[in-house]
């Protein structure tokens, strides 16, 4: 599968972002200042969360286009077997088959 070159910063930015902030949140907590900080704290875990999904749902996307590939040359190869009535019609000749 390949991916668009929009899909893995469409997936790192929230990540980035999250972490970015979480690391915010810690320094200020290291400092004895993170009590005034936990909507940063808030918005890291936002942005973690939306990032992970992204992620979960990219995974997805490739499961489903590898199935459709997969049923796609199924069904190419279904559609070249014979029918049970072309068989039919191949051993009895017009006129003289079963009444």
């Amino acid at each position: 599968m390949r991916l668009s070159r929009s899909a893995p910063i469409a997936v790192s930015a929230p990540l980035l972002v999250g972490i970015a902030i979480g690391l915010r949140f810690l320094i200020h907590f290291i400092a004895g200042q993170g009590s005034g900080h936990v909507q940063s704290l808030i918005l890291a875990a936002i942005f973690s969360v939306v990032g992970f999904q992204l992620w979960v749902l990219g995974v997805i996307a490739d499961i489903i286009s590898v199935n459709r590939r997969l049923l796609e040359d199924i069904q190419h190869r279904v559609r070249g077997l014979p029918t049970t009535t072309d068989s039919w019609r191949d051993s009895h000749p017009a006129g003289h088959g079963p009444p």
